[in-house]
């Protein structure tokens, strides 16, 4: 965005004087600070593995195009010149989880509306956005490890054993809250398509989005949710082949798997002994779950192993459906009971680590000493029985089963069939 702006609007660049994300300037705010965790900074400009810094490289790259960008461009400067800071100087500085995020000062407290207390200050772990804080809550630090969560959109971020080699569509890469690498496969579609088909038999039904007024004909089913648990019994009594049935769910592009043809969803394969509501749905769902495993082949080809899927999101409404995604990806799924607020459990984590380094050191440095426990360590020192503290729900884990694991492979070859097959005539 701020090679946009040089290029676009090259005078308000030269004005900028620090570049940070939302979460970094409430940070800033509060403690005076201009530091960014590296989870949250790496969306910024790509991370070093070798230094959980900024890469120097790429920074040098990146400057040397903004001053050919700004080169014709005239400004303020005395030489009449627009004269830009270098990214090094705009970027907030990367820390690592448990390391200083800053105390809340003065200033941040009269934000806060809370008492300043100049004999006890307040420590602020290193900022963090969405994606990083749910991980965390998800209790996922480790290599294999895979947090997944289905709705509308779909993200499955994996933790890698070492940085992503080369480039990939299906691909984005940012880094957990200690650095770690981490792949993110980010699916367009969704459960969209699969609600569309809920909203036909919901129509039929009376629910969805259909039902007229005084249609006594009518059941009383009112709405989408009625409707998705008056099929899903059929759902999970559906074949993994859905009796031949097979679903693309492309209601949209689906840039990832270089799908520009959106709108072409649609039921394939349908005929009188498989034209049923379990069958639909559940051909619908599968397509999601076959598309987050087309996306997921190029980490697969890297080696990079999956040991864990751990499911949040809408789908976790439904538990039995976790089963299937076991199945469909031969790996344990985990469905914590702390799903629905993962990502505010994942900020009281992170504030948590700050807390535990600062008592271990007895000082508050800015490195995590070798003495301290890890992050991974310590999220998997967490209870995973009771992460809301209430022990009102257990988790759910399902294993993959070998005789669904291979139907369902056997349905996944001729899914990527019908991909391609699509792909030539769309």
């Amino acid at each position: 965005r701020f090679l946009w702006t040089v290029r676009n609007a090259p005078q308000r660049a030269a004005r900028t004087d620090r570049i940070t994300t939302p979460a970094g300037y409430i940070a800033y705010r509060l403690t005076g600070q201009f530091d960014l965790g590296i989870g949250e900074a790496s969306g910024m400009f790509p991370i070093d593995q070798s230094t959980l810094d900024y890469d120097v490289e790429m920074m040098a790259k990146f400057d040397t195009l903004i001053e050919q960008e700004s080169a014709g461009a005239h400004g303020g400067g005395d030489d009449g010149q627009i004269n830009i800071k270098s990214i090094r100087n705009l970027l907030p500085r990367v820390r690592l989880c448990g390391q200083d995020g800053g105390t809340v000062s003065a200033d941040g407290a009269a934000i806060l509306g809370v008492p300043s207390l100049s004999t006890k200050r307040t420590a602020v772990a290193p900022a963090e956005g969405d994606q990083v804080s749910a991980l965390a809550g998800s209790l996922i630090a480790s290599p294999g490890q895979v947090g997944c969560c289905f709705g509308t959109s779909v993200c499955a971020n994996s933790v890698g054993d070492r940085a992503f080699a080369g480039v990939s569509s299906a691909v984005d890469h940012f880094c957990a809250a200690d650095g770690k690498p981490i792949n993110m496969i980010w699916l367009r579609n969704g459960t969209t398509f699969m609600n569309t088909v809920l909203d036909m038999f919901g129509t039929v039904l009376g629910g969805g989005n259909g039902g007229g007024e005084g249609d006594s004909a009518r059941s009383s089913i009112s709405s989408r949710a009625e409707v998705f648990q008056a099929v899903m019994p059929r759902v999970l009594q559906a074949a993994p082949d859905c009796g031949g049935l097979l679903a693309l769910p492309f209601m949209d592009d689906e840039p990832g798997l270089d799908v520009t043809n959106g709108g072409s969803a649609g039921l394939y394969g349908l005929d009188t002994t498989n034209a049923d509501a379990g069958n639909a749905v559940k051909a619908s769902l599968l397509s999601v779950m076959f598309n987050l495993k087309l996306g997921s082949e190029v980490l697969s080809a890297q080696g990079y192993p999956r040991t864990e899927l751990v499911l949040s999101g809408g789908i976790t409404k439904t538990p039995e459906l976790g089963q299937v995604l076991a199945d469909v990806f031969d790996a344990r799924v985990t469905l914590l009971s702390s799903a629905e607020e993962g990502t505010a459990w994942g900020a009281a984590l992170l504030a948590a680590y700050r807390h535990l380094v600062l008592a271990t050191e007895g000082s508050e440095s800015n490195s995590v000493d070798k003495g301290i426990i890890s992050w991974s360590d310590f999220l998997s020192g967490i209870d995973r029985g009771d992460t809301t503290g209430t022990k009102s729900r257990a988790n759910t884990q399902f294993l993959p089963d070998a005789g669904r694991v291979a139907a369902y492979q056997a349905v996944y070859e001729r899914y990527k069939e019908l991909v391609e097959t699509e792909a030539r005539i769309g």
